[in-house]
């Protein structure tokens, strides 16, 4: 049976998602929510050549979705108020999978308002998946690591919980604590009010495995290395090349697309997928933002990240 899919968002994230299904056979059809008629416009021209286009149907107004059972639902909106809005969805449609961005919320006081059901919600913190960091983990000789994470304009704030979840999957070790030793002032992003900063961010883990997060104007470059006793992984994000000791490999990362694709497939088959569980991220993100909320100096900002 072919399933139907709900995309909730028009943004430049929900475009790979659809490109990462428009083509799937076992795709019925595609329903894509926004309020902003420019963004449905945008997503809509972006497709308008594509020969599976019929399967595409773009709505502003929820009412005037009349189906209301879903395979699966992306969810591609802004990070503020993010647990309402899955609360609302839930009880408005029936949803097999859902698929959420990170940062998974924003809003400090809806950590404690998760009323619903979250098995099968699961976080686009895909890192795990992507073709260096699999070498990574699969060649570790040891649980217990020391990465350091450094670039220029990255987006910090907006990035850093990929890497923080990333560290706690590959030594099977949850967060024990976040600190934000460095805060600088915001800067603004192409993405209309949006902002991000640089510092310099410290994560604990359990094990005792440590995660240095730095963003700085002044640097070139953007890395990741990560210390396993005496073995060092490299990977060169601009190159993309993971170096281990001596050895370089040319390692490019996958695209949005075609991870969501396999996400979907994944689905489809095992009723499962590589990603973080809505339960496994949520502690995370509340530490990071608990953290983040006690260093800005305007609390408004946290309206301004994504």
């Amino acid at each position: 049976m072919k399933k139907n899919i709900l995309i909730y968002g028009a943004g430049n994230i929900a475009i790979r998602h659809v490109q990462s299904i428009i083509n799937e056979k076992s795709v019925n059809k595609i329903y894509i929510f926004d309020k902003k008629k420019s963004s449905l416009e945008k997503i809509s021209l972006f497709f308008c050549n594509n020969i599976n286009k019929e399967k595409l149907f773009f709505f502003n107004d929820k009412k005037k979705i009349k189906e209301k059972s879903f395979f699966l639902a992306f969810l591609c909106t802004y990070a503020f108020n993010r647990i309402r809005l899955i609360k609302k969805i839930k009880s408005t449609y029936k949803i097999n999978y859902f698929i959420v961005e990170k940062i998974l919320e924003s809003n400090i006081s809806n950590f404690n308002k998760i009323t619903f059901n979250t098995k099968n919600i699961f976080v686009n913190m895909p890192i795990r998946n992507m073709h260096p960091f699999r070498l990574i983990k699969s060649n570790l000789n040891s649980k217990k690591v020391h990465v350091r994470l450094k670039g220029e304009n990255w987006h910090m704030i907006c990035n850093s919980l990929h890497y923080v979840n990333y560290v706690s999957h590959i030594t099977n070790s949850l967060v024990k604590k976040i600190i934000i030793k460095k805060l600088g002032r915001p800067y603004n992003l192409v993405r209309k009010n949006f902002i991000d900063f640089h510092g310099n961010i410290k994560v604990v883990y359990e094990n005792g495995s440590t995660l240095n997060i730095i963003s700085s104007k002044k640097t070139k470059k953007h890395f990741f290395c990560l210390k396993d006793g005496k073995k060092t992984f490299n990977f060169d994000f601009k190159k993309e090349q993971l170096s281990v000791g001596k050895k370089i490999f040319f390692c490019k990362r996958e695209y949005v697309s075609k991870l969501s694709n396999k996400f979907f497939k994944s689905l489809l088959k095992k009723g499962r997928v590589n990603l973080p569980t809505f339960d496994e991220a949520l502690m995370e993100n509340f530490l990071f933002i608990s953290e983040f909320s006690t260093k800005i100096k305007k609390k408004s900002y946290i309206y301004n990240i994504t």
